[in-house]
């Protein structure tokens, strides 16, 4: 195992003395929610036929029913975010976008987005930020969306706690495999998703799948040095003794027990060894990194539909591209209505 870096009440309610402190709810109730919902949609969906009508009137229904579902689920009593016109808006974006539609990720990944829109009272960044996503999302395919997920993860993204191969397999078994059911990396995609405004290129920079998994985990990548070249890159290498392990993919050859270079920098900072001098034990890690086809054929062994997508991003324009905040909104969203994973917009999407 590597190591890696290590009275009240909620909004919308006061609180009271009694024999024990009691929550009284002040905001809307959901039944408040479902009519001015109800109101919303009425007043400003298109005149249509009568039983295309009554398709959108019971759709707008399943929207704001499916946003009240996360609201509980999110332990939420009240709405009182209803009240105000920005969030009006925004619920009539998702009942408008479904009742068109019908589609049942669409106005799933629309709620995630949604609700965190309730939760953002002032206007600032991220509030932008995820009333631009409600307009951007259902211009994008279900395996366009997973494609932006999976670009958000290979770029912007790093899980502290994968330190050992089975965390690592569990990660890309929970995280990554249930957006490899449907995605699409192709150039069409790619210029779409940048038209609409969800991912931006770099053209004077690349995103390698190799080298995001050496760059974020190099301790789990390590090919490994021997007992005589740790010796000679240092005269102090002896104090880094206890920091050293067997090679997880070379029995035969010792790495550090580090996840990453910050971990490493802070192992020799514990046993006195200076900044500058530290760099000689990270270069020495650095240049005993997995080759990457044995990279890929590793990481495809615990997940066996990787090699498919490492193959494909390796030639596609997506290896040149980071999502924009909007994109960053969509990919947040989506990975957690499909993965178990909790991911929360503030982290990337600051003022």
């Amino acid at each position: 195992m590597l190591e890696a870096q290590k009275q009240s009440g909620g909004d919308q309610s006061v609180i009271v003395q009694a024999s024990g402190d009691v929550t009284i709810n002040s905001g809307l109730s959901y039944q408040d929610v479902r009519q001015i919902s109800a109101d919303v949609f009425s007043q400003n969906f298109f005149n249509l036929s009568q039983e295309a009508g009554d398709l959108a009137a019971k759709r707008a229904i399943e929207a704001t029913e499916a946003f009240l579902a996360e609201q509980k689920k999110r332990g939420k009593a009240s709405v009182d975010a209803a009240k105000d016109p920005g969030f009006q808006s925004a619920l009539f974006e998702v009942q408008k976008e479904y009742a068109k539609t019908g589609d049942r990720d669409l106005v799933s990944l629309l709620v995630e987005v949604l609700s965190d829109r309730a939760e953002k009272n002032e206007r600032d960044v991220c509030q932008i930020t995820l009333d631009e996503a409600l307009k951007v999302a259902p211009k994008l395919t279900t395996a366009q969306i997973n494609s932006l997920s999976l670009n958000f993860l290979f770029t912007r993204t790093q899980e502290p706690e994968l330190a050992s191969f089975d965390s690592l397999r569990i990660y890309l078994n929970s995280v990554v495999s249930p957006l490899l059911g449907s995605y699409s990396i192709s150039n069409s995609s790619f210029e779409h998703m940048a038209y609409c405004g969800a991912i931006s290129t770099e053209m004077l920079r690349q995103h390698p799948l190799y080298d995001y998994f050496w760059r974020v985990y190099p301790g789990l990548f390590c090919c490994g040095f021997t007992e005589e070249l740790l010796g000679n890159a240092s005269p102090v290498s002896n104090k880094l003794r206890p920091y050293l392990i067997t090679c997880l993919h070379d029995p035969s050859k010792l790495q550090f027990r580090a996840l990453n270079d910050l971990v490493l920098t802070q192992f020799c900072k514990e046993v006195g060894i200076i900044a500058e001098e530290s760099k000689t034990f990270i270069e020495l890690q650095n240049n005993h990194r997995l080759p990457d086809d044995r990279m890929r054929t590793f990481l495809s062994e615990l997940l066996p539909a990787f090699q498919r997508f490492w193959d494909s991003w390796g030639s596609s324009r997506f290896q040149n591209s980071t999502p924009t905040n909007v994109g960053i909104a969509i990919a947040t969203a989506n990975i957690r209505r499909v993965t178990p994973k909790k991911m929360d917009l503030k982290d990337w999407v600051t003022d």
